[in-house]
């Protein structure tokens, strides 16, 4: 009896042991492998990853008259969620809209807005059946299966399928509104191809606007200028004067003309007594001397000393200018001058002096090194003026004296 009960003392304490132990395992939590799935952030979706709706170009209709019924979906496409559509079964020769018949339709581009990708389908439907005057016959309800796609690191995983169910759509028999209507549609057609043809024809008519507008600014422009031309005083062909800012660019193209011709040819007697005429003229503007302008014609003669210069865009003809500067009068100017153009007018004086000597002394000492010095001076010096002729420097410098002339009477030009 000892023994039995020593035994079965034995098997109580091993068996309650394994109880212990297989309890200990099941309440201890196991350690779970990481999964790769993405967040459930960022696979969830809208409840309505797909919606559709009816829209038709006519409210009533008669027996056999043609109408529109388009059909317009938005589906969601994002990086992580693509929603794809079986557009087999909205096709214009597959789908079936009894008792109206599908003549024709056409798919228009799609548009992508944000997440939302939207699709259209345009069918030309009628009814032929007979019996149906003064009722409400509504276009059946459209089933459009889909599937939900969630794109993940490098796979894709595809969603069952789902069907998405259109409502009717109510169309009167020779009616105004259905019985079953709860507001006013709007009939108007506002499919994409009507969009589309709407900014096609918006487009052309700016562009034409404009083309029009610009002519018309031509033509008004044209329309001044020979109004202006027209009224303006007429003045003797020995007035008709230029401004010395004008006189100053049109002697530096001269000018050009001196140096494209001394780089072809070579100094010549006449392109010498072309740069001295341009050396006068420059002269005669530093020192605010007179310019002889003369209006050219057709049979004016260019004679030595002058230059034929063109009176700009806005002015037809040309001119003949000349002065009179020597290099006696230039040294006498030079030592009366304002200092801020001492140094000027001593170039021109420079280049004065070579080009007399080398166009009317018996023997002249004049080198074509020293003509080429002087056709530079005289090209640096109708820089500046034309510089300090132009308007902001000479705004500058008219404000510039008026505060000086308040400051005192010391001032001087």
């Amino acid at each position: 009896m000892a023994k039995r009960g020593k035994v079965c003392a034995l098997i109580f304490s091993v068996s309650t042991f394994l109880a212990f132990s297989a309890f200990a395992q099941k309440s201890t939590p196991s350690a779970t492998p990481k999964s790769d799935a993405p967040p459930a952030a960022e696979t969830t979706v809208e409840s309505d990853p797909l919606r559709c709706w009816l829209k038709s170009t006519k409210t009533s209709v008669h027996i056999g008259e043609q109408f529109n019924v388009a059909l317009t979906c938005a589906v969601i496409e994002t990086p992580k969620v693509a929603v794809i559509p079986d557009v087999s079964q909205i096709e214009p020769a597959s789908i079936q809209l009894a008792p109206f018949e599908v003549l024709g339709g056409q798919r228009h581009p799609d548009i992508k807005s944000g997440m939302w990708r939207y699709f259209q389908y345009e069918y030309t439907v009628r009814l032929i059946a007979d019996g149906f005057f003064g009722q409400d016959l509504a276009v059946p309800p459209i089933s459009l299966s889909y599937r939900v796609n969630m794109i993940g690191a490098g796979a894709s995983q595809e969603g069952r399928e789902k069907i998405y169910v259109l409502p009717q759509l109510p169309i009167r028999i020779v009616s105004l509104v259905p019985t079953i209507a709860t507001d006013i549609r709007d009939a108007a057609r506002d499919t994409f191809a009507d969009i589309a043809e709407r900014n096609f024809r918006a487009t052309v008519a700016f562009v034409i606007a404009g083309i029009l507008y610009a002519f018309a600014a031509v033509l008004v422009i044209i329309m001044l200028v020979r109004a202006f031309g027209r009224f303006r005083r007429r003045t003797p062909a020995s007035q008709a004067t230029m401004q010395p800012t004008f006189v100053t660019a049109a002697t530096l193209r001269a000018l050009g003309q001196v140096t494209s011709g001394r780089a072809r040819e070579g100094w010549t007697s006449e392109l010498i007594a072309q740069g001295a005429a341009v050396t006068r003229v420059a002269a005669a503007i530093a020192t605010d001397r007179p310019i002889a302008q003369i209006r050219a014609t057709h049979d004016s003669v260019l004679q030595e000393g002058q230059l034929l210069i063109s009176r700009g865009w806005f002015s037809h003809g040309a001119l003949l200018i000349s002065a009179s500067s020597t290099p006696r009068a230039m040294a006498t100017t030079t030592m009366r001058a304002w200092p801020d153009r001492r140094p000027l007018l001593g170039d021109l004086e420079q280049a004065l002096t070579a080009f007399s000597e080398a166009r009317y002394a018996r023997e002249s000492a004049t080198s074509a090194a020293d003509l080429d010095n002087a056709l530079e001076l005289v090209k640096s010096a109708l820089r500046r003026l034309r510089l300090q002729l132009s308007w902001p420097v000479r705004m500058v410098s008219d404000w510039l004296y008026w505060w000086q002339s308040r400051r005192g009477p010391g001032w001087a030009r």
